[in-house]
């Protein structure tokens, strides 16, 4: 059974000298739109999560939310891990690799450079940059524990013009 892995880059955040810590960064009113907006095309386009982990930054944490308000996946199932903030590409394969195989669509909400980095690794193409909310899409054959490099093959970008 193939698997799906949804990177996701946070939606537009205030600047970070408006506020105490990076992580406190709330989404702009744009970036609220761009989440909105970016569920209700996976909607449109009949995707669903089967599991959302995000950063526990508040930035992720909103998109993360957004998003799931749109494609009717329950917030309060969403799992708010700190490692993706905080932690790099070793860490994210980690957490990856203990999702049981049962979930099929895995969506994960993280940040610059870390999401761009995890999909230029285990994708079969690679990407100079990635902007906000910006979604790239790959697919597996292997089991999530059994990830490596190369090994997806990027299904879909959202939006499209990258």
């Amino acid at each position: 059974m193939p698997h799906n892995l949804f990177l996701i880059r946070h939606a537009q955040a205030h600047d970070s000298q408006v506020y105490n810590a990076d992580k406190e960064r709330e989404l702009k009113p744009a970036g609220i739109i761009e989440a909105t907006e970016l569920g209700k095309y996976l909607k449109a386009s009949c995707y669903h999560a089967d599991l959302i982990i995000s950063s526990d930054a508040s930035r992720a944490k909103a998109t993360a939310r957004l998003i799931a308000s749109e494609i009717h996946y329950p917030s309060h199932q969403i799992h708010h891990v700190e490692k993706i903030y905080s932690g790099d590409i070793r860490n994210l394969l980690t957490l990856i690799g203990q999702t049981s195989d049962s979930v099929e669509q895995l969506f994960m909400v993280g940040h610059n450079p870390t999401i761009l980095e995890l999909i230029n690794y285990l994708s079969d193409t690679q990407k100079n940059s990635m902007q906000p909310c910006e979604l790239s899409v790959l697919t597996f054959n292997e089991r999530w524990s059994q990830l490596s490099a190369g090994c997806g093959i990027c299904t879909l970008n959202y939006p499209p013009y990258n």
